[in-house]
C-alpha cells in the first residue's frame, strides 16, 4: 500500500516537472523590457470609487432590464385574456360579498321586525289590585303547637294582562319574617334549589288563585307572632318571582320575569283593615 502511494506521488511530481519544461523560456529582450519598464502608478481611492460606482450602475441597469423584460412578458398579447379573467374573478368576488352583506342586513331587519311584533303581543303576569291594594289575602298564620298537617299560607291572585298565553316555567315565592325593618336579601330573587318548577299555562286575561307558604318550616312561634303583631319589631314579607315564556314558535324565545315584594301592614291609621303594601327597591318590584 505504501508503495502505491509513493508511486503516485512520484508520478504526480513528474507531471508537474514535465508541464514546466514544456513552457518556452522568456526571451531576453522581453525580460529586459519588463525589467526596464517603469512601474505603473497605483490607482487612487477616487478612481476605485468611480470604478465601483460604474460597476454598481451597470448591475442596476441589468436588474432594471430584467424587470422590464418580465413586465413585457407579463403584458404580452397572449396573456391579456388571462389578466382579464383575473380581474373579472376579483370583481365577481367583491360583488358576491356585498350581496351577502346586504342579504344579511335585510334578514336581520326582518327578524327584528318580527320580534318587535311578537314582543308587542307578549304576556304580562301581575298581581292585580283591588281597592288600591294588591289581590293578596291576609296571611293565615299557624302556630307551631297546632296540628302537623297545617301550614302558614297566604293566598293571592295572578293575572295575565298580556295579549298571548303565558307558560310559567319557574317560580320562587314565599313569606319570611325578618327580625328588623330591613328589606329581604337580594338572594330571595335569585334561583336556588327551592324553585318550584311545576309548569302551567295561563291564557290571555285569565286569572288563577295560588298561595305561598311561610319559610322555613311553615309555622310561626308565639314570640314571632308577638314581635310581628304587637311589638312591631319584626316584619312579615311576601317576596319572590315568577318566570314564564310566550307560546310563539320561535328560536331563542326570551324568558320573562315578574318580581314581587310586599310588606304586611296591620297598624295603619288610615286604613281600617290590614293589608299588603308594595315595598322595597325598584328592582324588587319589576317586570321584564
Amino acid at each position: 500500500m505504501k508503495g502505491i502511494v509513493i508511486f503516485g506521488l512520484l508520478f504526480a511530481s513528474a507531471l508537474v516537472v514535465q508541464g514546466k519544461s514544456k513552457g518556452s523560456p522568456p526571451k531576453r529582450d522581453e525580460n529586459h523590457a519588463q525589467e526596464t519598464k517603469p512601474p505603473l502608478p497605483k490607482p487612487s481611492v477616487s478612481t476605485v470609487g468611480i470604478i465601483k460606482e460604474q460597476t454598481t450602475n451597470t448591475q442596476n441597469e441589468g436588474a432594471d432590464g430584467e424587470s422590464n423584460s418580465d413586465l413585457r412578458r407579463l403584458l404580452a398579447p397572449e396573456n391579456i385574456p388571462n389578466i382579464a379573467l383575473f380581474f373579472v374573478g376579483v370583481a365577481g368576488i367583491i360583488i358576491a360579498i356585498c350581496t351577502l352583506i346586504k342579504i344579511e342586513r335585510q334578514t336581520t331587519a326582518a327578524e327584528n321586525g318580527v320580534n318587535a311584533l311578537i314582543d308587542s303581543e307578549r304576556p304580562w303576569l301581575f298581581i292585580p289590585f283591588e281597592n288600591r291594594s294588591p289581590a293578596i289575602r291576609p296571611p293565615y298564620l299557624i302556630d307551631r303547637i297546632s296540628a302537623a298537617h297545617l301550614s302558614s299560607i297566604c293566598v293571592f291572585r295572578l293575572k295575565n294582562f298580556g295579549r298571548s298565553p303565558a307558560r310559567v316555567v319557574a317560580r320562587k315565592l314565599k313569606m319570611v319574617i325578618l327580625n328588623d325593618t330591613s328589606y329581604p336579601e337580594r338572594t330571595e330573587f335569585e334561583p336556588d334549589g327551592t324553585i318550584d318548577s311545576k309548569e302551567y299555562t295561563l291564557p290571555q286575561s285569565a286569572e288563577i288563585l295560588s298561595y305561598v307558604s311561610l319559610e322555613p318550616n311553615g309555622r310561626i312561634s308565639p314570640e314571632e307572632r308577638r314581635a310581628v303583631e304587637i311589638e312591631k319589631t319584626s316584619v312579615l314579607w311576601f317576596c319572590g318571582y315568577i318566570r314564564y315564556v310566550d307560546t310563539f314558535n320561535r328560536n331563542n324565545s326570551p324568558t320573562y320575569e315578574t318580581r314581587f315584594c310586599y310588606r304586611w301592614i296591620d297598624d295603619c291609621a288610615i286604613e281600617s283593615e290590614r293589608f299588603w303594601m308594595m315595598a322595597g327597591p325598584a328592582e324588587y318590584n319589576r317586570a321584564r
